[in-house]
């Protein structure tokens, strides 16, 4: 990666911070500090006190190199704080080049008082550059993944404050998403564009101007850019199952085709991941599905998965795509009827020799975790075992299937005994005991 050049951060430190004063007069106002007014590096600031009052500022900007003095600067009004303490600025000061200047500060109060500070500070007598009508790409496509960008550089000369293009100063830009550009110079009106490709997301761009040795006390533009926003191109997918309905733990397949919005239509997506999952009951968010089992499409878009769901409503898939101007991931979904199994335990009928009364029973029905509110078991006999079946009654577990019952029945005849449960709708499987014979 380039190396940002980090001349504005050095000068503004120069510009805000000065050193402390020399050779000051033991007594008179006291001189904090000197610099440029960092939004107009044309003009002085000066930090100064006197409990009498400051009256007056006197800037001595000399050459650092020779100590020649360039301008004598006397114009300066409070621009913040009190006479007392306040900090001071000049007005427009205009020298005849470029530079870093020293600054030698004199200060005068109200009680005759007069201190002179040498080397307080640095006049950063520079022009500032900046990028304007700066353009960048919006939006990227599946068929236009390049980012541009295009502006003008211009300046504000200090001393006169008159804006103007930059011309023949190089630049470069890090695509946002991409990489490094190379380094483009700026045309006669500052003029300039540039552009790389994007091949990921999240990425921080920015565009800034190169240290030049033709452009002395220039200060360095800079500016970041804004991720473009990418349309990808829309992709689907389709599911069917066989069969829609089975209990759980059997096989069911599942089957269908992926494809995406190519420039030239849909086409089929090959090789493409596909995520097969199964869906909690009453809920179909991706995030709660997506825990099971993957496969790929075929060279024609299409998958075929064998499932054995356990315990669901819904089974999800979705198709994925690892190129970021292809839309990321697409759904489908089917219902699905899985029925929990159910049984009952330790069923018994026998016929009590006092009472004649017929007791039938189990130690539970079990129901997979699933518990209706109103659980109703039939009770069924039969003269020969195998036709005939009625219901002589019923016994109803309310919400306590899973514990033991027993309800006697008044029928004198010899037969056949069995429990049936009729289940619950596209949830819990219908469930029945063998028949035992009573005398």
């Amino acid at each position: 990666m380039r190396k940002l050049f980090p001349a504005l951060v050095a000068l503004v430190a120069v510009i805000g911070v000065g050193t402390p004063a020399s050779g000051a007069e033991s007594t008179g106002p006291a001189i904090q500090w000197a610099g440029s007014v960092e939004d107009d590096l044309g003009r002085i600031r000066v930090s100064a006190s006197s409990d009498a009052g400051v009256t007056g500022i006197t800037a001595h900007v000399v050459r650092p190199d020779t100590g020649a003095e360039v301008a004598v600067v006397t114009s300066f009004h409070l621009f913040s704080g009190t006479t007392e303490a306040g900090v001071w600025h000049s007005d427009e000061v205009l020298l005849p080049d470029l530079g870093f200047y020293t600054l030698n500060v004199e200060a005068f109060d109200a009680g005759g008082g007069h201190t002179a500070a040498d080397g307080i500070g640095s006049l950063v007598y520079a022009v500032k550059m900046y990028f304007a009508d700066l353009k960048t790409t919006r939006t990227l496509t599946y068929t236009q993944r390049t980012y541009e960008l295009s502006g003008k550089l211009m300046g504000r000369w200090p001393g006169t404050g008159v804006t103007a293009p930059v011309p023949g100063m190089p630049i470069y830009a890090l695509i946002p998403g991409g990489d490094f550009t190379d380094t483009v110079t700026t045309g006669a009106t500052g003029q300039f564009s540039m552009s790389g490709p994007v091949s990921y997301t999240g990425g921080s761009g920015l565009v800034s101007t190169v240290d030049d040795p033709n452009h002395r006390y220039y200060l360095q533009a800079y500016s970041d850019l804004a991720e473009a926003a990418i349309k990808p191109a829309a992709t689907r997918v389709t599911v069917q199952l066989d069969p829609d309905a089975i209990g759980s733990g059997e096989a069911v397949t599942v089957s269908g085709d992926a494809s995406w919005k190519s420039p030239n239509g849909w086409v089929p997506m090959a090789n493409a991941p596909i995520a097969i999952g199964q869906c909690p009951r009453g809920d179909d968010g991706p995030s709660l599905c997506f825990n099971g089992p993957t496969t790929s499409t075929d060279a024609n878009g299409r998958y075929s998965f064998v499932l054995n769901p356990y315990d669901t409503d819904m089974i999800k898939v979705a198709v994925t795509s690892g190129d970021i101007f292809v839309q990321a991931v697409a759904y489908a979904s089917a219902k699905i009827t899985v029925l929990m199994p159910t049984s009952f335990n330790g069923f018994f009928a026998s016929r009590d020799t006092d009472t004649g009364q017929v007791y039938v029973g189990a130690s539970g029905l079990e129901q997979t975790g699933y518990v209706p509110t109103d659980t109703v078991v039939s009770v069924d006999f039969s003269d020969n075992g195998a036709s005939g079946w009625h219901t002589i009654g019923t016994i109803d577990l309310g919400a306590s299937a899973g514990s033991a019952f027993v309800q006697a029945f008044d029928y004198p005849g010899a037969g056949y005994w069995r429990l049936t449960y009729a289940g619950v709708k596209d949830l819990l499987a219908p469930a029945q005991t063998e028949a035992i014979y009573v005398a």
